[in-house]
């Protein structure tokens, strides 16, 4: 079976191009270091600055942490 291979529409390759774009920025998808469940109490997650926790419904994170985290605000 042969498949002709035409040029994607204008439209697509700038929706490729902006999406792209958005997944390398500095808080972008592809910096995502992993995927954990928060808990509840306060508690260190592997390779994360600080201590994480969720409420009981999950919607909302919080973080703690200081300077000696390596964690600062710029």
């Amino acid at each position: 079976m042969v498949v002709d291979m035409v040029e994607a529409p204008a439209d697509f390759q700038m929706f490729r191009v902006e999406r792209e774009a958005e997944l390398i920025e500095p808080y972008g998808w592809l910096t995502l270091c992993g995927f954990h469940w928060l808990p509840t109490e306060p508690a260190s997650l592997p390779s994360l600055p600080g201590r994480w926790w969720a409420d009981g419904s999950q919607a909302h994170a919080s973080v703690d942490v200081a300077a000696a985290d390596g964690l600062t605000i710029d």
